[in-house]
């Protein structure tokens, strides 16, 4: 039962487990892989996207930052720690693991991409726009960014147009959660 190919099936059915949204079963069968391959980061941030879905936010950042322990290089679980801060109102946290994700790996247009979408989320809007050129210019063709920087530069615009009493559009209903 300790044979690490127990551990890969176990993660390819609680991945089958997590795409139908029976995230009780996906964290009990990444658990049950993890407790089998306690070195493998993917496993835990695999674990980390069923806590998230499933609303528990804490474990998922705990998850993330385990697979991050094993694999300090592990740019996606930085991200997707982000993601996870930002979603707890901790924007100064996911703002440090994102800027990790860039030190660490430049060309990760993701990592622009998502640190866009917050710094866009929260009024910070020109150095947004700055982030989803960085993230256009590293992967032309992401639809995601693109829509993220259209909506940047029409909200900047409207900032000019609108003054600096206050956005003069909401966003929410562009940008994801």
């Amino acid at each position: 039962s300790q044979d690490p190919s127990n551990a890969r099936l176990l993660a390819l059915s609680g991945s089958a487990h997590s795409l139908r949204n029976d995230h009780p079963t996906a964290i009990d069968r990444f658990t049950r892989a993890i407790e089998i391959n306690a070195k493998d980061p993917s496993l835990y941030t695999s674990r980390a996207q069923s806590y998230e879905a499933s609303g528990d936010s804490d474990k998922a950042i705990d998850d993330y930052g385990q697979a991050i322990r094993l694999t300090p290089s592990f740019v996606p679980a930085y991200v997707a720690r982000g993601k996870a801060f930002d979603s707890m109102s901790r924007y100064d946290d996911a703002m440090k693991d994102f800027a990790e994700a860039i030190r660490i790996a430049p060309a990760f247009h993701p990592a622009w991409r998502e640190r866009g979408a917050v710094r866009l989320s929260h009024g910070h809007t020109g150095d947004a726009l700055r982030d989803l050129e960085e993230a256009l210019r590293l992967s032309p063709k992401d639809a995601e960014s693109r829509r993220l920087y259209e909506a940047a530069k029409s909200k900047l615009v409207d900032e000019a147009v609108g003054g600096k009493s206050g956005p003069a559009v909401s966003l929410e209903s562009t940008i994801p959660v």
